[in-house]
């Protein structure tokens, strides 16, 4: 069993066995901007986490090697990943000369969990997309949280967020935290909101069947604190199950009548998605969203009520800010004697957004994206259309009124 890790204060080096995960890589940053030394190797590297490390100023070593370690080090924890297997030459190492030792959720805990109020995004599928909003509602809503994703999450260019506020936003996965610790990560996370999106059969490396995920998402909700709470999508029978018994409160959301939080009035354009969100029957919020698909409405509607729960306005939550670190730049029209421009935004292959002005007079012309992979063009019409697709460039372009958004 791993030792006890000394305090917090007491640690000045840290290394990452396995350190290009997603997760593993996003924690190595997380602690190399608290100011820890952070270290770390891998089989290899590769974006985006290898360029999110490299900005961090973290250098990755290729292969496995326990010198790296030191012999007496008693300011050092290995942070061992799931992806390391247990004849890893460096975990074996930290294991046999006895020094401290942890799984990547038990790191999380320890160095950033204590004292804040945890936030838990569960499920089979949609943790990383409502991991994100949550936590941008919550940015939104001035409360500062902290946020770590399983994925690198537009509004704030990465997979982390280090905030002075009082929530952490978690997604927590149902997988095995590694070779020593076989109990799911989102046990260790010590989650005081929990949010589940699905229960259905996933990681069939691990698990034989569905009940034994049904088993380990009732020990989640037997696990919160008396003052806990549970958001759970309760239009599927597999999240119903996993709830029964719960010493907490539980509000369910979807679109079916009983559960707490519905929609209602689902629309969709160009942009996205709109839809109304009722709690029990009160109307709470015009929600509109860049997103598409039932899935994203729940997804959603489920980080609102995680948000509401913890006592941010519905309203406030929901509304559509533009986003701090990506703002759009100003648009004109490409004939300065036209009277009548219009503006419409699209995105790029890629995902980037970015804006071109159209006109009604215009002839077609391609608007290209100076940066990224493909972008779509403006067709000539009353109300712009997307047309066919143009290979980017990478110097500018010079077309005029076209501009990246994430450029």
């Amino acid at each position: 069993m791993p030792r006890s890790l000394p305090p917090v204060g007491e640690i000045r080096h840290v290394h990452f066995v396995a350190v290009c995960g997603t997760a593993m890589g996003s924690l190595a940053c997380m602690l190399a901007a608290r100011g820890f030394r952070v270290t770390g190797s891998d089989t290899d590297a590769y974006p985006p986490m290898s360029d999110q490390l490299r900005r961090a100023g973290i250098e990755v070593k290729k292969g496995w090697d326990p010198s790296r370690l030191g012999k007496d080090s008693p300011d050092l924890v290995v942070v061992i990943g799931n992806a390391a297997r247990p004849d890893n030459p460096e975990a074996r190492a930290a294991i046999d000369a006895g020094l401290h030792y942890v799984s990547f959720c038990d790191a999380v805990e320890h160095f950033f969990l204590r004292g804040k109020h945890s936030v838990v995004i569960t499920g089979t599928h949609g943790k990383t997309t409502t991991s994100s909003v949550v936590a941008w509602m919550l940015t939104h809503a001035g409360r500062d949280p902290s946020a770590l994703i399983g994925g690198v999450f537009e509004n704030f260019g990465g997979s982390f967020r280090l905030g002075s506020g009082p929530e952490f936003v978690i997604e927590g996965d149902e997988y095995d935290s590694a070779f020593f610790d076989k109990t799911p990560k989102f046990l260790h996370y010590d989650a005081r909101t929990a949010l589940i999106t699905s229960v259905e059969f996933d990681h069939a490396d691990i698990y034989a069947s569905l009940d034994e995920i049904k088993s380990a998402f009732r020990k989640l909700v037997a696990q919160l604190p008396a003052d806990g709470r549970i958001v759970a999508a309760t239009d599927a029978e597999s999240v119903r199950e996993v709830i029964v018994g719960a010493k907490v409160p539980v509000e369910g959301y979807g679109f079916r009548e009983g559960a707490v939080w519905r929609v209602s009035d689902v629309a969709f354009d160009a942009d996205g998605t709109q839809f109304t969100a009722w709690k029990r029957d009160q109307r709470v919020a015009r929600v509109r969203m860049p997103l598409f698909g039932r899935h994203n409405v729940e997804n959603v509607l489920g980080a609102l009520a995680v948000c509401a729960s913890l006592g941010v306005d519905p309203e406030v939550a929901s509304s559509r800010p533009t986003s701090p670190t990506r703002s759009p730049p100003p648009t004109r029209c490409c004939s300065p004697a036209c009277s009548r421009p219009t503006r419409s935004r699209t995105k790029s292959a890629c995902g980037r957004r970015w804006w071109s002005s159209a006109c009604a007079r215009r002839a077609s012309r391609p608007t290209i994206c100076p940066r990224w992979t493909r972008s779509s063009s403006i067709s000539r019409a009353t109300a712009p259309a997307r047309t066919s697709r143009w290979s980017c460039r990478t110097a500018a372009s010079g077309t005029s009124g076209s501009a990246c958004w994430g450029a």
